[in-house]
């Protein structure tokens, strides 16, 4: 459910509630304590004649996570309620079709074959939560933006930042509402001046998590010195193992989102 979808904004955040994990239980207290206003006033707001200010508007917009381009959509249309003449409301109704159409413009992008530009790159490659939530969206119950957001520990805000890039560029696809992972794969070709920062991204991930292991996670360490002939053959089996490695994972059903890092490296200049 989007919030373009939606002329009017009080029954936006009612419908949104409702679909919420709780229906929308407890949520209006939280609204409230976000708002630093009593829970009877938001009620009256959404239930009732009153109307959010534009300093509340915006509150709302960073506690459901929005976009930018959905907070300008969101306020256009708290503007449009409060305003307080006809003209007014005949140009919040121009911003309103204008910013629907912009959003309508960015689904149009998605594509089967995507090439992605240089700029997209950079921004794919930026942080690991871009590369994380088009895998974690294969996985069927994880493919919202608040379950995202949940699982991956990232703010909702950021999570619908990197899925509204995501989407406008095919790397990921919207089905029945539902986020899934587009047609499109991603490879950085090993002359890549993004590599490096890929590379970085995923061992930094590595690094939280090693103080707290589980059964299922492996972290080796192993210097070592060997003949340069013994070195080359263990850098072929290990291209080996990672042939092997990817033919299992293209067979494999999505259940869960491992992170699989091999560093193997001369330690002397």
């Amino acid at each position: 459910m989007k919030v373009f979808e939606f002329d009017d904004y009080k029954e936006f955040v009612r419908k949104k509630l409702r679909d919420s994990n709780n229906k929308g239980h407890g949520q209006y207290s939280r609204i409230a304590r976000d708002l630093n206003i009593h829970t009877s006033m938001v009620s009256q707001v959404f239930s009732g004649p009153k109307h959010l200010t534009f300093e509340q508007a915006c509150r709302i917009c960073k506690f459901f996570g929005f976009t930018e381009l959905e907070t300008d959509y969101f306020i256009a249309l708290v503007q449009f309620e409060r305003a307080g003449n006809q003209e007014a409301k005949e140009k919040c109704k121009r911003d309103i079709e204008r910013l629907k159409n912009l959003s309508e413009s960015l689904k149009d992008r998605l594509t089967k074959d995507v090439v992605l530009t240089e700029a997209d790159n950079a921004l794919f490659y930026s942080q690991w939560y871009y590369t994380a939530t088009k895998l974690i969206a294969s996985i069927q119950e994880y493919n919202s933006p608040e379950r995202i957001s949940e699982k991956l520990g990232v703010p909702l805000n950021l999570i619908n930042k990197a899925l509204e890039f995501l989407l406008s560029v095919g790397l990921c696809i919207e089905v029945d509402g539902k986020i899934k992972p587009g047609p499109a794969n991603t490879h950085l070709g090993a002359d890549s001046p993004l590599v490096g920062r890929h590379h970085q991204n995923w061992r930094v991930k590595g690094f939280e998590k090693m103080g707290t292991l589980t059964p299922s996670e492996l972290f080796l360490t192993m210097p070592a010195t060997l003949t340069e002939k013994d070195a080359l053959l263990l850098r072929r089996k290990i291209v080996e193992f990672i042939d092997e490695f990817v033919k299992v994972i293209d067979k494999s059903k999505g259940e869960v989102l491992y992170c699989f890092n091999i560093d193997w490296f001369n330690v002397c200049k």
